[in-house]
Order: C-alpha cells, then sequence, then structure tokens
C-alpha cells in the first residue's frame, strides 16, 4: 500500500474503526537501539519523541507490569493501553531514551542482558557490525557448512552486511557460532576487542538503578543473550536464573518478566523460563496482547520509526493487512 494513500487513508480518519475494535486488546512496543540523528536500526531522538506524542494523544500508557496485573486479576484494561518495552541494555537507552520517557513522565520496561550490563561482554551481533566496519577487506567468502558457501561485496551499509552474516550466526549452535565468529573476523583482518567500543557499550548497574527507581524498569534478557533453542538444558537453567538472581541482587527487587532473546524459543524454553520463577515473557511475534493467552507467549509490535507505521500497528490496521495477505 503506496504512502501517500495510507497517508490520507490515516488522515480521514481511516484508522480509527480498526482503533476501536481492537480499544480492550493491549500492545507492548519494542524499541532496541537510540540515537542522536537518524541512522539506520536505531530510533532518533525526534522519532522517539513524536511516538510519545502520538501515544499520549491516541492510547494509555502503562507500565507493562501494571498491563500484566489487570489480566491476572481479570479487571478492566484502559481503552488502547500500551507499553513500551527496550531491549538488550545499550547506553544509548539510559543517555537517549530514558530523559525523553522522563520529560514525558512515561514508564517502560528495558529487558537487560546482565554480562553485558556488568562489563562482562559485548553482544554477539555487534561483533560482526564492528569487523564489517572496520575491515578494509572489499568481499567476504566464507563456508557456513549446510547452509552454502558465502559470497558477499563490502563497504555498502555495515548493519545490512552484518546482519546477512547474524541471521546464519543465529541457526549455528552456540559453540560453532562463536568459533564462526572468530572466523570471520580474522579472513576480515579485524581484531575483536574484550570490551566494546562506545558504539556498542551497555549502561552500567548504577544507571540501570537510576532508570528503575525511575519507573523505567529493568526486567531479564538472560546472561549472555544466546539462540536458547541452541542451548542445553543446563546452560538455558543457568541463563535464565542466573539473569533473574543479579538483577534482584543488584535492583533489590524482583525480577518478574522475562524476554526470549532474538524471539528463539520452543515447548522445552517456555516451561524452563516458567520453572526458573518468572511469571510472565515475552517474544518477538506480532500482534496484540491476548488477555486469555499463555503469559509466557506475549506478543509485541516493532516499532517503526515512522509516526504513520507506529499509527497502523497500535490501531490494528497493520494485522488486519497480514490477514489479508495470508
Amino acid at each position: 500500500m503506496k504512502k501517500e494513500f495510507l497517508q490520507k487513508f490515516h488522515n480521514l480518519g481511516g484508522f480509527a474503526p480498526f482503533k476501536w475494535a481492537n480499544r480492550r486488546r493491549p500492545v507492548v512496543l519494542t524499541y532496541h537501539r537510540f540515537s542522536e540523528e537518524k541512522i539506520s536500526f536505531h530510533t532518533s531522538v525526534d522519532e522517539f519523541t513524536a511516538h510519545l506524542h502520538y501515544l499520549r494523544k491516541n492510547c494509555t500508557v502503562l507500565p507493562l507490569k501494571t498491563i500484566i496485573d489487570l489480566i491476572d486479576r481479570g479487571e478492566y484494561i484502559p481503552a488502547n493501553s500500551v507499553a513500551i518495552t527496550i531491549d538488550d541494555g545499550y547506553l544509548d537507552a539510559y543517555e537517549l531514551a530514558f530523559p525523553v520517557l522522563w520529560d514525558f513522565a512515561y514508564s517502560a520496561t528495558v529487558f537487560a542482558i546482565t554480562d553485558f550490563v556488568g562489563g562482562k561482554i559485548w553482544l554477539w551481533t555487534d561483533k560482526m557490525r564492528y569487523a564489517i566496519g572496520e575491515t578494509k577487506m572489499n568481499e567476504l567468502r566464507i563456508s557456513f557448512g549446510d547452509y552454502g558457501t558465502i559470497e558477499m561485496k563490502l563497504g555498502g551499509e555495515v548493519y545490512k552486511d552484518a546482519d546477512k552474516l547474524n541471521s546464519l550466526l543465529k541457526k549455528l549452535p552456540d559453540d560453532e557460532k562463536e568459533r564462526k565468529i572468530e572466523e570471520i573476523a580474522n579472513l576480515l583482518d579485524v581484531a575483536i576487542p574484550e570490551i566494546p567500543p562506545a558504539e556498542f557499550a551497555a549502561f552500567n548497574w548504577e544507571q540501570a538503578r537510576e532508570m528503575d527507581e525511575s519507573a523505567v524498569f529493568i526486567e531479564s534478557h538472560t546472561v549472555t543473550h544466546p539462540i536458547l533453542t541452541k542451548i542445553d538444558d543446563h546452560r538455558l537453567k543457568l541463563e535464565l536464573t542466573e539473569s533473574k538472581k543479579v538483577i534482584e541482587k543488584e535492583l533489590d527487587k524482583n525480577a518478574e518478566i522475562f524476554c526470549y532473546p532474538n524471539g528463539s524459543l520452543d515447548e522445552r524454553v517456555r516451561n524452563a523460563v516458567e520453572n526458573a520463577g518468572y511469571k510472565n515473557a515475552v517474544t518477538t511475534d506480532f500482534g496484540f496482547v491476548d488477555p486469555r493467552g499463555d503469559s509466557f507467549l506475549m506478543h509485541r509490535m516493532d516499532a517503526q520509526n515512522d509516526v504513520l507505521d507506529l499509527a497502523q500497528s497500535v490501531s490494528g490496521f497493520e494485522s488486519f493487512k497480514r490477514k489479508l495477505r495470508k
């Protein structure tokens, strides 16, 4: 659907019937990275501010935990309720998103990777972005076993090039994935530092405490952000229980909500999350929250940068279009 037509449709109130029809179905929005200016794979401060202005005018922004508690108690959920979530724990969530949320007096939930926040690791997906950005090579040729040999021309957009590799790395067992990252870095003649550079850095626990005390609540996103379906039972339990313990120790609170890395899960992973003592978990599956659904399979909606795209999602028009395409 062309943008011009969609904008006119929105201006004429075309989303309104969808918004009314879905008014009792909460939305959980997902953000990841923030930036001062508009850059790929980030939400700029201006874009985030525009989002919150739209939500203030059209929705009821509530903490995720409040929506969960209302569902659990079977109580009235305000019309067009929206919760804001931010994944991973990057420093820009603290430096850029937190001040905007503060200005609007809005709550959010940040799903933090505890070893990342603790300064022990950086995210494996970012290692590829760093390597692609730093290499002097013009091309890459590497075998991915069953997935064939990958040949790539380099020098284009760093995030897009890196994410082609990351999409394949996600399919590998965790130990094999780490070896493949080292192999790619060596082929690109790039040494990956132990500590992530500023562009890929996390906030620290002091900053996490400041946010958590100001209604930008910290919840669990594992210890090291592995693909949970690709690790064994022992490692799975460790990732779930240790991240919970660290958050509870550092922030003196109960960690109750979990976020699946990459949205990857199966029945084994879902049950392990429940057994680890969490009360709820969110996925990356697109859709409204079903108050009658599985509390460990809560859907979310990716917050697209354009306000028009945001309006489509929270109204339910995007869901309607997706059903038509099936």
